[in-house]
C-alpha cells in the first residue's frame, strides 16, 4: 500500500492512454463476462438436473407432439413412481419481442415429479379451483409486473383457440419460487392447466410433448428408459428417453458446440488484450526509463520497481475488469430472458475468474517490462533522460 501514490501517479501520467486502455480491457471483460457466465449457468442448470428423473420426447424432436396416451403405458413400468406430461406452450406478452416459456400440464403430478416447484398449499389449491388459472415464476412477474389476481393474456406462435384466434388468457392466481432460496431457473417461466389447453385448441388434442418420468432409483435410469423406449418401437410415435443431464447435453448438440465456440471467443479476446495492454505497458516503461533510474538511485531496489510496474498494470487491469464484469452482470439476465426463460443472475463463479483473469493478465503484461528495467543500470538509465 506504501507506493500506491506511485502507481497511480504512473497511471495518470498518460491519462488519455491509460484510459484507452482501460476501455479495451473493460470490452473484453463485458465479452468474457458474458460468455463466461453462459457457460456457467448451463453448467449450474446440469448440476441441478435430477438423477432419479428422465425426459421422454419425441424421437423425431422436441416439438414433435406424442399421444397423451403413453402416460399410461409408461406409468406401468417397473420402477417408475409417477408421470408427469407437459405440453410446451411458446408464446409471446404483448409483442413478439417479450417471449415467454410456458407450459400445460397436471398440477399435482408436475409438483410429485418436480418438486423444485415452491408453492403455498393455499396457492397450490387456488390454482387446482381455476380452469384458466396459471402460476408464474416469480422472475417473469418482475419482469411484466404481474401479481396475483392480473388477467394475462398471452399469444400463441402456432397454436390456435376454438375463438379462431390465437390469444389465450390466464388468470394469475399463484407467485412460485418467489422465495430467496428457491431455484431461479425456473422462476421465469408460467405452468397452467393442460385441460384449458387440450379442451380448448384447435389441432393436436391430446397430445404432449413431453413426459418427465420420476424413477425410484437412479441406477436403473438406463434399464428403464429403454424399456421405456420399447414399448413404443416401431409404431408412429416412437419414443427417446434420456437422464436430465443427456437430455440437457443432447438439447444443447442441437444448437452447436456451444463450449468450444465460446472457448475461441474467450481465446481470440484475451490474445488480443495481451497484445494491446503489453504493446501499452512497454510503451509506458519505455517513456519514464529515467524515472525508474531515479527511484534506483535514491535507493529503491531492483524488486521495489518491479513491484511498482507489475502493480500497475494489475491495478489498470482490476480496475477495468471489475467495471466490465459488472455491466456484463447487469446485461446477462436479459439473455435468457430474451430468450423467454428466467432470467437467472451471473454466476459468483465468474467474477472470481474474472478477477483472477485480470490479475494474471496484468502480471503477464508487465512481465517483460519489469525484466527489462531490473537488468537497467542507473546509469544508463539516466542517460536517457
Amino acid at each position: 500500500m506504501k507506493f500506491l501514490s506511485l502507481i497511480l501517479a504512473g497511471l495518470r501520467r498518460r491519462l488519455m492512454r491509460s484510459i484507452l486502455t482501460g476501455l479495451s480491457i473493460f470490452v473484453a471483460f463485458v465479452l468474457l463476462g458474458v460468455t463466461h457466465g453462459v457457460t456457467a449457468g448451463f453448467n449450474h442448470a446440469e448440476s441441478l438436473m435430477s438423477d432419479v428423473r428422465l425426459r421422454v420426447m419425441s424421437r423425431a424432436n422436441i416439438i414433435e407432439p406424442m399421444p397423451y396416451a403413453h402416460l399410461h403405458r409408461m406409468g406401468q413400468v417397473e420402477g417408475v413412481r409417477a408421470v408427469a406430461p407437459i405440453a410446451i406452450f411458446p408464446a409471446y406478452f404483448q409483442e413478439p419481442l417479450n417471449n415467454v416459456s410456458a407450459a400445460a400440464l397436471h398440477i399435482d403430478s408436475m409438483l410429485d415429479v418436480f418438486p423444485e416447484i415452491a408453492m403455498s398449499p393455499d396457492e397450490v389449491a387456488a390454482l387446482k379451483r381455476l380452469r384458466t388459472g396459471a402460476t408464474v415464476g416469480k422472475n417473469l412477474a418482475d419482469r411484466f409486473g404481474w401479481k396475483i389476481g392480473d388477467q394475462v393474456p398471452l399469444t400463441s406462435y402456432f397454436m390456435a383457440n376454438e375463438d379462431g384466434g390465437n390469444t389465450w388468457t390466464f388468470d394469475i392466481v399463484a407467485i412460485h419460487n418467489d422465495g430467496p432460496e428457491d431455484e431461479e431457473l425456473i422462476a421465469g417461466e408460467i405452468y397452467f392447466h393442460y385441460d384449458y389447453l387440450n379442451e380448448s385448441r384447435v389441432d393436436q388434442k391430446d397430445s404432449v410433448n413431453l413426459f418427465l418420468v420420476s424413477i425410484e432409483n437412479s441406477e436403473q435410469a438406463g434399464e428403464i428408459s429403454s424399456e421405456i423406449d420399447n414399448l413404443f418401437r416401431n409404431s408412429s410415435d416412437e419414443t427417446q428417453t434420456m437422464n436430465e443431464k443427456q437430455f440437457l447435453n443432447n438439447q444443447m448438440r442441437s444448437i452447436g458446440d456451444i463450449g468450444a465456440f465460446i472457448s475461441a471467443i474467450q481465446f481470440a479476446v484475451m490474445f488480443t488484450l495481451l497484445f494491446i495492454a503489453g504493446s501499452t505497458m512497454a510503451q509506458s516503461v519505455r517513456e519514464r526509463v529515467s524515472e525508474f533510474g531515479v527511484f534506483k538511485a535514491v535507493g529503491f531496489t531492483d524488486n521495489m520497481v518491479t513491484i511498482i510496474v507489475i502493480a500497475e498494470a494489475v491495478v489498470l487491469c482490476l480496475i477495468a475488469s471489475l467495471v466490465g464484469l459488472g455491466l456484463a452482470a447487469i446485461i446477462f439476465p436479459s439473455i435468457f430472458g430474451g430468450l423467454g426463460l428466467s432470467a437467472v443472475q451471473m454466476e459468483a463463479s465468474v467474477w472470481v475468474t474474472g478477477v483472477i483473469v485480470a490479475i494474471i493478465l496484468g502480471m503477464i503484461v508487465a512481465a517483460f517490462p519489469a525484466w527489462q528495467l531490473r537488468r537497467l543500470s542507473i546509469v544508463d538509465a539516466l542517460r536517457r533522460t
